[in-house]
Order: C-alpha cells, then structure tokens, then sequence
C-alpha cells in the first residue's frame, strides 16, 4: 500500500473516529433538550401557583447552566481535537520529507 493510501486510511479512521464523537454529543444534546422540554411541560400547570414559580425558575436556570457548560465542553473537545489532526498531519508531513530521498542526493 503506497503512502497516500495509508495516509488517506490514517485520517479516514480518524475523522470517522471524529464523527462518531460528534454524534454522540450531538444525541446527548438532544437528549438535554428533551429533558428540559419535558421539565417545562411536568411544571405548566404548576406555574399557575406562586409558590411553584420560584422552583421552577431555578430548576429551568440549572438545566440552562448545565447545557451550555456541556456544549462548551463539547466544543473544547471538538477544537482539541481538530489540532492533534493538524499536529499530527504536520508532525507526519515533515518525517516523510526527512525520510524521502531526494534527486540530487541519488545522482
């Protein structure tokens, strides 16, 4: 197998890799989100009740905050990830251009 088929096969696996992650975040966002949607409807009717409201605010505000610490995480993760593919694709270029003989040195 020559080297840009292995090169292709390496980065093949590892953006398929990247895209089962991505998947997966995405589903537990939506997830999230159906939760919260679920917790608003669970809480309609109580809203109707003063003493309910205040609870309900801060249930809704706590799931608020733990989306957007999980979607910050997520996107921490994604832009980690995207730089250990461009480091590993430099680190790789530059072994390979070490590694390969060059016309003047064979002549």
């Amino acid at each position: 197998m020559g080297y840009v088929a292995v090169k292709r096969q390496m980065y093949t696996t590892y953006f398929d890799e990247y895209q089962k992650q991505f998947n997966e975040w995405q589903k537990q966002f939506s997830d999230w989100q159906k939760t919260f949607l679920d917790t608003c409807l669970e809480n309609l009717p109580n809203m109707q009740r003063e003493e309910n409201l205040s609870e309900a605010f801060n249930k809704s505000l706590d799931f608020q905050e733990e989306i957007v610490k999980s979607f910050l995480e997520a996107q921490e993760k994604n832009n980690q990830m995207m730089l250990d593919a461009q480091k590993k694709f430099w680190e790789d270029y530059f072994e390979r251009m070490r590694k390969k003989p060059t016309a003047t040195a064979s002549s």
